[in-house]
């Protein structure tokens, strides 16, 4: 396996960490393979950290905080596959240090979970359609029964904030507000089948991080954005201090197109 930009996310209480990586690792073995597949992935959740009894110690100036052996386990999901151990299994101990006026970093943004999609019940047989015949000459022809316009997919443009080079994250202003005013949106922008970025919306700020691409024998970068995407939106949820998280009742948007220059 080869791992690309490994982060160390240390969880609030100190006890625990996750190392996220980029990178490739061991696919499906194809029926009638003679070698495994290479199957690359990002940001994927690799290992869990035991930090009890590692540290952090303090060094002699004071600048940097040391864990040192902290014993790493495999973590679940893909994680096994990648890195061809099974699941809770030790992969070693790790020896890490980090700054001590290292600023907090918020974990990248993360679609919300889909409520599931209740089965929809059967629907009953439509009534038979009354014969239809046109009107005499120059009278407008009416609309025959049953047929509906098929509505079209809303558009947009978009206009990049500051340098237009590639990037992690980005800032767009849209051409008009989509949805409530005061109702913020996460946001997926994607591309065919692939999701370029996601983010959120508010207003008509869109604010995305964009998506890794890892290739082979090459070092990771970012997609620049520019031409047409599929934009799908719907309410974040919103929490208060103690409480579960609810979802707000704006309505979830319908997918746009949008067109960024």
């Amino acid at each position: 396996e080869i791992l690309v930009d490994p982060t160390i996310r240390i969880a609030a209480d100190g006890a625990s960490a996750r190392v996220i990586a980029d990178g490739q690792g061991s696919g499906e073995m194809n029926m009638g393979a003679t070698e495994q597949q290479v199957e690359p992935f990002d940001d994927a959740h690799l290992l869990n950290l035991d930090l009890a009894g590692s540290g952090p110690r303090l060094s002699a100036n004071g600048a940097t905080r040391t864990w040192i052996a902290a014993r790493a386990r495999i973590a679940s999901g893909l994680a096994s596959r990648y890195l061809s151990y099974g699941e809770g299994s030790t992969y070693g101990d790790l020896t890490f240090s980090v700054p001590v006026d290292l600023e907090t970093r918020l974990p990248d943004p993360v679609d919300p979970p889909v409520p599931p999609v209740p089965p929809t019940p059967p629907t009953p047989p439509a009534p038979p359609t009354p014969p239809f015949f046109p009107g005499p000459p120059g009278i407008p022809t009416p609309t025959p029964p049953g047929k509906v316009t098929k509505p079209t997919t809303a558009k947009l443009t978009g206009k990049l904030r500051g340098s237009k080079k590639a990037k992690r994250r980005v800032k767009i202003t849209v051409s008009k507000r989509l949805g409530s005013k005061r109702t913020t949106y996460r946001v997926k922008l994607t591309k065919g089948r692939r999701t370029v970025a996601t983010g959120t919306l508010r207003n008509r700020t869109l604010k995305l991080t964009v998506r890794k691409t890892v290739k082979k024998g090459k070092k990771a970068k970012y997609a620049r954005l520019r031409g047409s995407y599929k934009l799908k939106a719907q309410p974040a949820k919103k929490s208060k201090k103690g409480q579960k998280a609810k979802r707000t009742k704006a309505p979830k948007l319908e997918t746009t197109t949008l067109t960024i220059r």
